[in-house]
């Protein structure tokens, strides 16, 4: 079987389609959700039925069922869409300049060893997001939470009782 470059082997689009009959369990039902000519989708998955090497569905009068093949495909297809989504959608906001912010107190006796790797992670895993961080004591935070100053609050044990109120 040729070796094929998997960044040009495939489209998005195909993978969309895919997924979409893939749950739609119908090419009928797929091509109205989409909405797309179901001549045009039974192409595209052809398509990419041939890029595989596989058949991804088996057709029926009922519809279609996903092949082991294509089973495999869709754990990985969705995840994949998801992300391209999100990495679409963050830089459109970037674009335009729209950044998000996130505010969160802490109590200062978390601040050495809960706050720095939360903040470290949380930037590395959304960094079109502002985070400011602000230690309080625990009247403020709990201020802060109520009149939305502050989007969450680090704390510690015990419980605040009165953040239920």
């Amino acid at each position: 079987m040729p070796r094929l470059d998997p960044v040009s082997s495939f489209d998005l689009r195909q993978l969309h389609y895919f997924v979409t009959v893939a749950e739609a369990g119908s090419l009928t039902r797929a091509a109205a959700r989409i909405p797309v000519a179901q001549q045009s989708l039974s192409e595209q998955i052809r398509a990419l039925e041939r890029q595989v090497g596989a058949p991804l569905f088996t057709r029926g009068p009922r519809g279609v069922q996903l092949t082991e093949v294509g089973a495999a495909l869709l754990g990985e297809a969705k995840p994949l869409l998801t992300r391209a989504d999100r990495a679409f959608d963050r830089v459109r906001r970037l674009a335009v300049g729209e950044r998000q912010a996130l505010h969160i107190g802490f109590l200062p006796s978390v601040a050495n060893y809960v706050v720095p790797p939360v903040v470290r992670a949380f930037a590395q895993a959304h960094p079109e997001i502002a985070m400011t961080t602000e230690d309080l004591p625990i009247a403020q935070l709990v201020q802060g939470l109520r009149d939305g100053r502050l989007d969450a609050c680090v704390t510690r044990p015990p419980l605040v009782d009165d953040l239920a109120t």
